[in-house]
């Protein structure tokens, strides 16, 4: 019961609140596999057990120990600023936002908000979201994991995304590109 809670706790808060507006968008092919996705990895997560009176996280057979509250406030925090961050972004996007790589009639390159600083916001609260969970539950191979995975997957997507709007803006593309990082500030 509890996983089932934390899956729809976390498909609300990562895909349906941010999407609220654009009801076609929750059943885009593409949404609803990134959903499946979601749950296989909440579902492969360790669950939270205060059974004995002390906070466990337990993964499979094997027994991660307890997290610090440190853990659980850094994850927590990791987490809210992920999700407002991406909210925000998709929200700052406007009518631009889509879950596939596609240019919308009239498309424009949007510079404000946090656009004004990564080309690619909503990847960077996703990807933030992910990493905050593996610290909230301690587990160290799941951040590991959300760096090198999600990671790689954003390079890929963001590859994709970025060619596409250069073959379409050009150097006005390429003049915002070179003023702005793409994930992560000043590094990415």
């Amino acid at each position: 019961m509890r996983n089932f809670i934390n899956i729809v706790l976390y498909l609300a808060l990562g895909f349906f609140f941010p999407l609220l507006g654009k009801p076609g968008l929750l059943l885009d092919f593409q949404i609803i596999i990134l959903m499946v996705v979601t749950i296989i990895m909440i579902l492969s997560q360790p669950t939270f057990s205060t059974e004995d009176g002390n906070d466990h996280h337990h993964w499979a057979y094997w027994e991660n120990g307890y997290t610090s509250i440190t853990n659980k406030a850094i994850g927590f925090v990791l987490m809210s600023l992920g999700l407002i961050f991406r909210i925000w972004s998709i929200k700052t996007l406007g009518r631009y936002f889509t879950a596939s790589v596609k240019l919308v009639n009239g498309h424009q390159i949007i510079n404000s908000g946090p656009y004004s600083v990564l080309r690619h916001p909503s990847y960077s609260g996703a990807w933030l979201t992910f990493i905050g969970v593996a610290v909230f539950l301690g587990y160290w191979i799941g951040v590991v994991g959300a760096i090198v995975l999600m990671g790689y997957a954003y390079s890929k997507r963001i590859a994709a995304e970025e060619k596409t709007l250069l073959d379409h803006f050009g150097d006005k593309y390429s003049v915002y590109k070179s003023e702005t990082s793409g994930i992560v500030p000043w590094l990415w």
